[in-house]
């Protein structure tokens, strides 16, 4: 027997979260937010509502969102708290949902504008995602290869957006 889930609808994964009292510590906004990027599962809704590499990523989606060239203060921030001894869960959240961002960003590009716009997408995914599992092999500085992962995002909104 086949049973196929759909993942659960934005507003239903909130729900859950706020049945499961993770509401206490985080507004609507952050939540609704918090429920796209778990992707219908309240499970991984709960796991980056206490995260600080999710927050940090939602910082980094509004900075991404807007038209090149980046602003630079909250990607230097956001780069720098990977340095910290604190940061230790937090820079494999930040670089998983970096990772499914830029994934869709492509998918989306490649959609809306064809393959010439989804290139730079592309070979940004490969190239972060590279220099994210080196760093994690060889235990390099991570600060240094989300800089490098911005500059490479920036470099792909200019050359890939339709």
């Amino acid at each position: 027997i086949r049973l196929d889930l759909k993942p659960l609808a934005s507003d239903a994964v909130v729900e859950a979260m706020r049945a499961l009292g993770a509401a206490e510590k985080s507004s609507a906004e952050e939540l609704t937010a918090i429920a796209d990027l778990s992707q219908g599962s309240p499970g991984r809704a709960l796991d980056l509502a206490g995260s600080q590499g999710a927050k940090l990523f939602l910082k980094f989606q509004d900075v991404a969102g807007r038209p090149p060239p980046f602003a630079r203060a909250p990607l230097l921030q956001i780069a720098g708290h990977m340095k910290r001894l604190d940061a230790g869960e937090d820079f494999p959240v930040f670089s998983d949902l970096l990772s499914d961002w830029v994934a869709a960003t492509a998918r989306e590009r490649a959609v809306s504008g064809g393959v010439c716009a989804a290139q730079p997408w592309a070979r940004a995914h490969q190239d972060i995602g590279h220099s994210i599992r080196r760093a994690n092999a060889l235990n390099l500085d991570r600060r240094q290869v989300l800089l490098e992962a911005f500059a490479s995002l920036e470099e792909a909104a200019r050359l890939g957006n339709p």
